[in-house]
């Protein structure tokens, strides 16, 4: 039955596409981005912080989620920040104006460089986050070849509801980053009174270390945005913290990264007795005569996350053509089975407490993958995240394809 309501919803519905055609005509986009740009360019000082998520949307049904929160700030000249913070990395980049310092979480190391006064900052410094992180707004328009108004809405900035206009940009080839030189359109929402960019939006390729390339989607929000505005000078100081070491160069230091992982392919695999969460008892020797695969993972690894999926899907195809999965993880039994049942895993998972094999297997970094084969060697040594390919790849080498 047709009732009154859906004619009002029908009506609303046409005055807010008369409303935003309206508005479209009204506006010239390109005469917007002029005063973004001027915005960025006319910046003497800024301290912004922001999530920059990133969507992986080949990696199973549903995309796998990678935040990556940001604080940059310039004091004018080179008092610098730059803070990164990811599941790879967590980087504190600071520059007082005459000195540099640099700090890698994971390694527990820091740097401490003089800032050349006329100099500037090289694109191999963390402080380059900070320097060159807005040329793209500074160049618009003249790096747009095409730019269209979509529609105005609010954008959360923090715990503020912020008016904004959304564009959708066309960049001309060559005149960006990589990533956003592919020819697809970007969406920018424009702050209606300051002219900043309140949040980012498109879709790009990420590049495997096989070389391959997955489709996902980057956006980016702000939770806290200042411009020409006076900054604290603790912004522009480090304190190293009590157990970090001052070194010359990163890595420098003992330190067990996944470049220092050796490459145990073609040994005999360790032998070992470990219990699964369901209570078996599983010896890595009693398994002879199958194709092993042994993930080691952790719940709060994001590669793991990403490729989980993968491992499932390789479990499910050639569980009945000799090869046998298992994940080794050494968290308490909680937080493993919390995380097999968001992920939905149905391979077995072996618990590794004190990192017993997990040390036996020199695996420093992870996740970290071993495919043994039906002798007990070991056909394939995989660190760090692997794509489906490298699986297969791997897996057809000891007969499983």
């Amino acid at each position: 039955m047709f009732h009154r309501r859906h004619i009002a919803l029908g009506v609303a519905l046409m005055l807010g596409i008369v409303g935003i055609s309206s508005f479209a005509e009204e506006t010239d986009p390109i005469d917007l981005l002029k005063e973004v740009g001027a915005t960025y360019r006319n910046a003497k000082t800024f301290h912004f912080q922001l999530t920059i998520t990133t969507e992986i949307l080949d990696m199973g049904d549903q995309p796998v989620k990678i935040d990556t929160k940001m604080e940059i700030a310039s004091g004018g000249g080179k008092k610098l920040r730059a803070v990164l913070n990811n599941p790879f990395t967590q980087l504190i980049a600071v520059g007082d104006g005459e000195t540099e310092w640099v700090y890698i979480a994971q390694l527990g190391q820091y740097t401490k460089t003089p800032l050349d006064p006329e100099a500037e900052i090289p694109n191999t410094s963390p402080l380059a986050i900070t320097t060159r992180f807005a040329d793209v707004y500074r160049g618009m328009p003249d790096n747009v070849a095409e730019a269209k108004i979509i529609r105005q809405e609010p954008v959360k900035v923090g715990q503020t509801d912020v008016p904004a206009t959304l564009v959708e940009v066309t960049f001309k080839p060559g005149s960006v980053p990589e990533d956003l030189d592919d020819g697809r359109p970007k969406s920018y929402w424009i702050e209606e009174t300051r002219h900043l960019i309140v949040r980012e939006a498109y879709e790009m390729q990420v590049a495997m270390q096989d070389g391959s390339q997955l489709n996902a989607r980057s956006t980016t929000n702000y939770a806290l945005q200042k411009i020409n505005e006076p900054l604290p000078e603790s912004l522009f100081l480090f304190e190293p913290p009590e157990d970090a070491q001052q070194v010359e160069k990163f890595g420098k230091a003992e330190s067990k990264t996944e470049e220092s992982e050796p490459d145990l392919t073609g040994q005999d695999a360790s032998d070992f007795t470990l219990t699964s969460l369901s209570g078996d008892e599983v010896t890595l020797s009693g398994l002879r005569g199958k194709v092993v695969l042994l993930n080691f993972w952790a719940s709060w690894c994001n590669p793991c996350r990403i490729e989980m999926p993968t491992i499932q899907k390789l479990h499910e195809e050639f569980g009945d053509k000799g090869l046998l999965v298992f994940g080794v993880n050494s968290e308490e039994p909680d937080v493993a089975r919390a995380f097999i049942e968001e992920m939905k895993l149905t391979f077995p998972t072996l618990r590794d407490p004190g990192d017993r094999v997990s040390q036996s297997y020199q695996v420093f970094g992870i996740p970290t993958t071993f495919i043994i084969d039906k002798e007990g060697k070991i056909a394939a040594h995989l660190i760090g995240l692997q794509t489906e390919e490298q699986f297969r790849v791997a897996l057809a080498k000891v007969g499983i394809e």
